[in-house]
């Protein structure tokens, strides 16, 4: 991504539901919890209800915005339906 932003909506489901792919690029991402579903985040694929960030109804996660970057894969769970999560990414 050469200084360039890519906005979008993915469905997570009660499968490990990959939302970011991993981007050497990155420098920040904001993820919006817009459904009325929780939502469990994390950095595998491996990611679970019960060893996950939580992301209530509403609630945003972001990466970049003290400096850090986190350039792997974010990956979503719910336990059960579906949810919907909108991102916005942008690199460098």
């Amino acid at each position: 991504m050469a200084n360039n932003t890519t906005t979008g909506n993915i469905s997570v489901t009660t499968a490990a539901t990959e939302i970011l792919v991993a981007s050497p690029d990155r420098k920040a991402a904001i993820l919006q919890n817009i459904s009325n579903k929780d939502v469990y985040i994390g950095p595998t694929n491996a990611v679970t209800t019960s060893n996950s960030i939580f992301l209530g109804r509403g609630e945003k996660f972001s990466v970049g915005d003290f400096g850090e970057r986190w350039n792997g894969s974010i990956f979503g769970i719910v336990d059960s339906g579906t949810a919907d999560i909108r991102f916005w990414e942008w690199g460098q």
